[in-house]
């Protein structure tokens, strides 16, 4: 191969590659947005910038969140029934029912156990306690998870934001990377209004 070909196929190499990235350099010139230039090649976010989310899914909040909600329902349904019980109290992921001395009450029986099928009885005098069953409480985790990246992956898309990428790192982080995201204020704002979630922003 004699240096002219060479020169030349170097020649035309180089200025297919500018042809190629001049789309991407006008994207990311000071004042030009991005997201109206076409054909530019999408960067990753160490090159382009914006920002890492490390979100903490606090599935253990899910499982109290189930059991508060049984012991809403168990004490107004005692109530409803006129069983004589002094109180239902929360400890974590069980419940402890304190009855009136002396007083007994079938939770095995209709209507207490369409509401406590997930849960173990143990009696012990006048107190009743029940703890949800270790296999419920790893349902409702995996199940917050799941719904925690629908709802995620649902207020990324309202972002309009060119190939996020959102994925399930561990048991219960989520850790989500938004190239070119300009305002960080409100990506925040609209990820972060759900209760179980802990987010932990890294700007890159």
């Amino acid at each position: 191969m004699n240096v002219q070909f060479k020169g030349g196929l170097i020649l035309i190499v180089l200025v297919a590659a500018l042809y190629y990235v001049f789309p991407t350099f006008k994207a990311y010139q000071s004042g030009v947005d991005p997201q109206t230039v076409a054909d530019k090649v999408n960067l990753g976010l160490d090159l382009q910038g914006g920002m890492y989310l490390d979100i903490e899914v606090e599935s253990d909040a899910a499982v109290e969140e189930i059991v508060r909600r049984t012991r809403d329902n168990l004490e107004d349904l005692l109530i409803d029934e006129q069983v004589d019980f002094i109180e239902v109290r929360q400890q974590q992921n069980s419940l402890v029912l304190e009855m009136e001395p002396g007083r007994k009450v079938q939770l095995e029986e209709s209507p207490f156990d369409r509401i406590l099928v997930q849960f173990d009885e143990t009696v012990d005098g006048d107190l009743v306690k029940l703890s949800i069953k270790p296999e419920e409480a790893e349902r409702v985790r995996k199940n917050s998870i799941s719904q925690a990246l629908e709802v995620l992956r649902n207020r990324i898309d309202g972002l309009g934001i060119s190939e996020p990428s959102l994925q399930q790192q561990g048991e219960n982080s989520i850790v989500i990377q938004l190239p070119g995201l300009k305002d960080r204020e409100r990506a925040i704002e609209l990820i972060g209004p759900q209760a179980i979630l802990r987010i932990q922003p890294r700007q890159q």
